[in-house]
């Protein structure tokens, strides 16, 4: 949990978005493979049961969605300072003004980069969205 820990709280954007998108990629197969297993096929009314595969996953909006959500995640995660005095004391010491936020280049990158995801998940969407009206 150490390395997880610190890997997430990293200097580096790169090295946290790595980090949490690889986290999210184990959960989601987790999770498939469990369903996989255990829900019996033709509850959910879809023929068949498809076996966990990472090519369906980038074909689905939601996973470019997270992926972007992800990134954001990534890039102003040092913004707030957690400072737990107790294990479930969630409260954060906040930044005190906007203007106290500094974004290096690799931050705003990133910031960017979901941006730009979300654009072309948005876009799709429409265009998906159009087609069935028509």
């Amino acid at each position: 949990m150490g390395r997880i820990k610190g890997a997430l709280t990293h200097r580096s954007p790169l090295s946290r978005a790595f980090t949490a998108t690889g986290i999210a990629l184990a959960l989601w197969l987790g999770a498939w493979t469990l369903s996989y297993l255990i829900v019996g096929e033709g509850v959910l009314t879809v023929p068949g049961k498809l076996a966990p595969r990472i090519d369906i996953l980038w074909q689905h909006i939601g996973a470019r969605e997270i992926l972007a959500y992800l990134l954001v995640a990534a890039a102003l995660a040092n913004i707030h300072m957690w400072r737990p005095r107790r294990w479930h004391d969630m409260t954060l010491r906040r930044v005190r003004a906007l203007a106290d936020v500094r974004l290096r280049a690799s931050e705003l990158a990133l910031v960017a980069g979901a941006l730009a995801i979300l654009a072309w998940t948005a876009n799709v969407e429409a265009a998906g969205v159009i087609a069935f009206l028509k």
